[in-house]
């Protein structure tokens, strides 16, 4: 019953500086489920992990987030856990001079009662996955 949603867009900026964009806990709060960064970890210039928060069917939903793979400057990927739910969000870098950036959200319900509403949750965020995806990417652009 798992879900996979999938998209990719271009970042006029190298991997290198994109690389090092996606270290910063707020950057995060741009893409799929995350609205909000708190508690974050970073070591060595590395981010560990975050909690996060996100607003659906009108309820606050919390989370963490840990780094789960890291391969500088081409993969990021962090596991998600949100009680019920949970899954990874992983990025993907390749490219010189522009960066090709693909990100995959997967995410499954972990018990029953996740179970009788991840098809909500699934369509919920299915449909507004690409434009956070773009919008992730146009803030690795952006120069504040």
């Amino acid at each position: 019953m798992d879900a996979t949603f999938t998209h990719s867009a271009s970042i006029s900026r190298p991997r290198a500086e994109v690389w090092t964009r996606l270290q910063i806990p707020a950057t995060w709060e741009l893409l799929g489920p995350i609205d909000k960064v708190s508690q974050p970890v970073v070591e060595n210039g590395q981010l560990k992990s975050f909690h996060w928060r996100t607003r659906a069917a009108g309820r606050d939903i919390n989370g963490t987030a840990h780094t789960s793979d890291y391969s500088p400057p081409e993969h990021f990927e962090l596991a998600l856990d949100a009680g019920e739910i949970s899954g990874t969000l992983e990025a993907l870098l390749s490219g010189d001079g522009e960066t090709d950036l693909s990100v995959t959200l997967q995410i499954r319900p972990k018990g029953p009662l996740a179970t009788l509403f991840f098809a909500a949750v699934r369509e919920v965020v299915g449909n507004g996955f690409a434009d956070h995806v773009n919008e992730f990417a146009l803030s690795l652009e952006d120069d504040s």
